[in-house]
Parts: structure tokens; C-alpha cells; sequence
């Protein structure tokens, strides 16, 4: 048995907060500072001097309001660019978090294009604020050229609007990969944007849109994506982040937060995340905290839907799913293609807790799970699904769920009585980032290991300390 372990309560992930990057520079870089005290008043002027197959390192002051519609184009073909924020008045030290280098889209379009570019481009340290672009990506939108390569670390995306007469997407961010491509998301607010149409056109991905084709490939991790909105008379298709994968494109969503999002339709299919994966394409989902998400006006709105077909696979685990006004995961898979779900915990939905459909020759497995406190716990859809090890319908003994603490308590079921040889395999880390198995078997549900019962070293023998 296991006490004191570090496990991190979903209210923790709930309200998490970012701070910013220090980076480097190497000795044939050039370096461009834009600012108050820099060489350009404007961030557009600086990117406008990238010579195409260099390494450029444009250095933004912080303490500012950049109010700009950035565009980087295909003029920049090969060679790295980093836009840097955050930076203090010589430039040589960045001290401050990425609200204090603020680029406003001014509401005129949307914030930063990156349209046809190839090489690799950096951002990192800003944020990025009242875009209003008519079409996808409100805040940012990336469709490079080649084979990119492009980083977003320590971004605030915030408040940012995709609109149009018919269907559109990414309020906050959106991205199309294609060919060799590769993108990251690394570390980033994504808050507040919405996207809407005026004519019933589907939207999709209030916070994030991204689709990948070709080998292109990308990874989304440490983000919070939370309080974002789709609105429409159309379908709309998850209010926190919309993926899609085609041909033999690879992603991978790691260590997110998807909290509060909310969409409002006749047609909600989704309000949290939705994940769309097709031919050969293959979608990692791990220790992600999806939760409290809404959707209303009509339609089952699941907090997480998920397909996949041809001969597709999706892995999920360490995940939870929880406090929906609807239902909680959906999984369908179809053709020969593979999904395995393994230790989720999914809690106190309105609606089902897990609904899963196999079609055709699918494989779809769930083990190691907690479902418990949903109106309808477990269901199938149709076909076969393959379960074992799991904790459905039965009190797990959670800490204290009204606290959003979800945690395994002194005494649980799921205590060492998983399967280590899962369908899938087990992840290296729980939700809370703890070393999965701390003894010889895995335990039920997101989390490893038993929560804290004393405070003050009793539980090794220490007996002459007492907790205030």
C-alpha cells in the first residue's frame, strides 16, 4: 500500500497558470529588436527583414501593446525565425510572463497568418488577443508550405472570434498540416475565443481546429484550453479543441486541460474535444483533464467524441472525463481499425458516462477504468467491445469529489487490480504525473496510488510531529 503520493487533483488542473520561457541564441543568429527601446516600432517591420535561409531571432520588448495583423508569408521560404516576447528594455533578459507582450488584433483580422512559410518558425512568450477574422483562426492561423516546422510555447490565445455566413473554424487557433509538416503546441492558454456562423454553417473548434494530412504530424501539450464557445443553427463540434487526421498523419494530445468550454446549437455533437481519425492516422490522448464542459440547445453533446475508421488507431489514457451536462466519452470505431482505452476515469456526467460502438472488423478494448457516477454508466453501441479490469457502477472511493478531488482513498477497489498487460499498453506517468504500478499491479483509474491520510509522517512511523 502506497501513502503520500504526489497526485494532483483535477481542481488543480482546473485552475493552472503559465509563466514564461527564457531562450538562447546562437553565435550566427540574427537578432532584430522591435519596441520602445528596439531598432523597429513594429513587429511587422522586423519580420519584413527576414532574408530567407538565415536564422533570425526577433526580440519583442515586453511592458507593451503591439497592435498589429502580423503576416508571415511565403517571402520567408527557408532558415529559422523566432519571434520572442517578454523581453525587458536592453534585450538581453526576458523577465516577464507572455500577458505582458500583449499583439492585438485591434478586432480588423486576425492576429498572426502564417500562410506559405516553410523553414521553421518559433513564437513564444506573447499574447495574442482581439482577432476577428472572417474564416478560420481568429487569434492564430498557421497553413505552412514544404516542410515546416512550427513551435508555439508560452502563448496566450485570448479572445480572439472566427465568424462566417456558413461553417468555419478555430476561434482561437487553426492549423492544416500537410506532407512532412510538424507542429507544437506547447504550454499555452487557449481562453475566451468563439467561433459562430450566421447562416447555420457547421463550426467547429472554438479554441483549436486542426487538421493533418499527408505525414504531417503535431503535438499539443501542457495547454489549457478552457472557456472557449461555438455558437451556431448549424452543427457545431467541440467548443474546446477539434482534430482531424488523415492518410498517415500522427498527433499527439498530452497533459491538457479542457475545462468550461461551451456550445450552444440546435445540433451540439461535442463540447469538449473531438477527435476524427481516418485511413492509416494514429491519435495518442494522454493524462488530459476534460471537465465541466457544456453544450445546449439540442443534441447529446458529449464532453469527448472520438471515430476512427479504415485502419486508423486511437490510444487514451490517464485522461479523466467528468461533471459534463451531457454525456461524457464516445468512442466508435469502424473498418479494421484499433481503439484501445486504458485507466480513464470517467465521473458524474448528466448523461452516459462511456458509450462506445464497434463496426465492421474494429478492435475496441476498455480496461482499467473507473466509470461511476454517471446517469448511465457503461453502454454499447453496437458490436462487440472488449472489457476487463474495470471499476463500473462501484463506488471507487474517491477522496472527496465535491472538491474535485478525484483521487483514489484509503480502502479503494481499484487499488492494485488492473491489468498490466492492457490492450494499448500502460502510460509511464498517471494524471498526476506519478510512476504508473508503485507496486507489482496497476491500479483502476486515472490516478496511481492511495491519497494522503496523514499529514504529519505518522503513516512511516514519525510520531513526534503533529499537523497544525
Amino acid at each position: 500500500m502506497r501513502y503520500g503520493s504526489s497526485v494532483v487533483p483535477l481542481s488543480v488542473f482546473v485552475v493552472s497558470a503559465l509563466v514564461g520561457s527564457v531562450g538562447s541564441i546562437g553565435a550566427q543568429t540574427t537578432v532584430l529588436t522591435v519596441g520602445p527601446h528596439g531598432s523597429y516600432p513594429t513587429i511587422q517591420n522586423a519580420i519584413d527583414l527576414v532574408v530567407p535561409g538565415t536564422d533570425t531571432e526577433i526580440r519583442v520588448e515586453g511592458g507593451a501593446t503591439y497592435v498589429e495583423n502580423l503576416v508571415i508569408d511565403a517571402g520567408f521560404s527557408s532558415g529559422t525565425l523566432a519571434l520572442l516576447g517578454v523581453w525587458e528594455t536592453t534585450f538581453s533578459q526576458r523577465p516577464f510572463p507572455p500577458q505582458d507582450t500583449i499583439i492585438d488584433g485591434g478586432l480588423s483580422d486576425g492576429v498572426i497568418d502564417a500562410f506559405g512559410m516553410e523553414g521553421d518558425l518559433t513564437i513564444d512568450g506573447f499574447t495574442v488577443t482581439n482577432g476577428l477574422k472572417t474564416g478560420g483562426g481568429g487569434g492564430i492561423h498557421i497553413n505552412p508550405s514544404g516542410d515546416a516546422h512550427v513551435t508555439l510555447d508560452n502563448v496566450r490565445i485570448i479572445d480572439n472570434t472566427a465568424t462566417a455566413a456558413g461553417g468555419t473554424s478555430g476561434g482561437g487557433l487553426r492549423a492544416e498540416l500537410s506532407g512532412s509538416q510538424h507542429l507544437e503546441v506547447l504550454n499555452c492558454r487557449i481562453s475566451g475565443n468563439g467561433v459562430s456562423s450566421s447562416a447555420g454553417g457547421v463550426v467547429t473548434g472554438g479554441g483549436v481546429a486542426l487538421r493533418s494530412i499527408g505525414d504531417s504530424s503535431f503535438v499539443v501539450q501542457g495547454c489549457e484550453i478552457d472557456n472557449n464557445s461555438l455558437e451556431s443553427t448549424g452543427q457545431v463540434q467541440a467548443a474546446g479543441i477539434w482534430v482531424r487526421l488523415e492518410d498517415s498523419a500522427q498527433g499527439n494530445l498530452l497533459d491538457n486541460t479542457i475545462v468550461a468550454n461551451s456550445a450552444h446549437s440546435s445540433d451540439v455533437w461535442v463540447s469538449g474535444l473531438q477527435c476524427e481519425i481516418t485511413d492509416s492516422g494514429t491519435l495518442n490522448v494522454e493524462r488530459s483533464a476534460v471537465a465541466l464542459n457544456t453544450a445546449t440547445g439540442g443534441g447529446a453533446g458529449p464532453q469527448v467524441w472520438s471515430a476512427n475508421s479504415q485502419t486508423s488507431s486511437l490510444r487514451m489514457s490517464d485522461s479523466i472525463v467528468g461533471l459534463g451536462d451531457q454525456d461524457g466519452l464516445e468512442v466508435r470505431a469502424d473498418h479494421t481499425s484499433t481503439a484501445n482505452l486504458v485507466n480513464l476515469t470517467v465521473v458524474d456526467n448528466a448523461g452516459n458516462g462511456v458509450a462506445m460502438g464497434q463496426f465492421g472488423s474494429a478492435t475496441m478494448t476498455l480496461y482499467n477504468t473507473i466509470v461511476y457516477g454517471n446517469l448511465v454508466d457503461f453502454s454499447i453501441i453496437n458490436g462487440s467491445v472488449e472489457t476487463e479490469s474495470n471499476l463500473i457502477g462501484v463506488d471507487p472511493g474517491f477522496v472527496n469529489p465535491a472538491a474535485l478531488d478525484y483521487e483514489l482513498g484509503l480502502g479503494s477497489p481499484a487499488e492494485n487490480a488492473g491489468d498490466n498487460n492492457a490492450p494499448g499498453g500502460l502510460g509511464l506517468l498517471d494524471l498526476g504525473g506519478n510512476t504508473r504500478v508503485q507496486d507489482s499491479t496497476v491500479d483502476i483509474g486515472c490516478y496511481e496510488g492511495i491519497a494522503e491520510i496523514f499529514f504529519d509522517g505518522f503513516e512511516n512511523g514519525q510520531t513526534t510531529a503533529w499537523s497544525p
